[in-house]
């Protein structure tokens, strides 16, 4: 699935549907202190989309740790489609 543009209203209006909570960390964000970003809940590589129902608020500091998950988790999807699905088996 391709990324879309996050315009400034859409942003605040997912802020508010989660009520300031972190999807990632759920702890509230305080959005004059503390740094944030709209972040997709389930990966767009592992079937995510950007439906609004996929997308809410997550502080800067959590992306790292939800990046490296998400990034770990793709690359173990990916392995099980080459073995299941395409019959590919990776060398040891």
């Amino acid at each position: 699935t391709k990324r879309v543009k996050m315009t400034p209203a859409r942003a605040r209006r997912l802020f508010e549907a989660h009520q300031g909570i972190c999807v990632t960390c759920k702890q509230i964000i305080d959005p004059i202190h503390e740094d944030w970003f709209v972040e997709h809940v389930r990966p767009l590589d592992l079937a995510g989309t950007n439906d609004d129902w996929n997308l809410g608020p997550a502080h800067y500091r959590c992306k790292h740790q939800k990046d490296a998950s998400d990034r770990k988790l793709a690359t173990k999807a990916k392995h099980a489609k080459e073995k299941h699905v395409l019959g590919i088996r990776l060398s040891k």
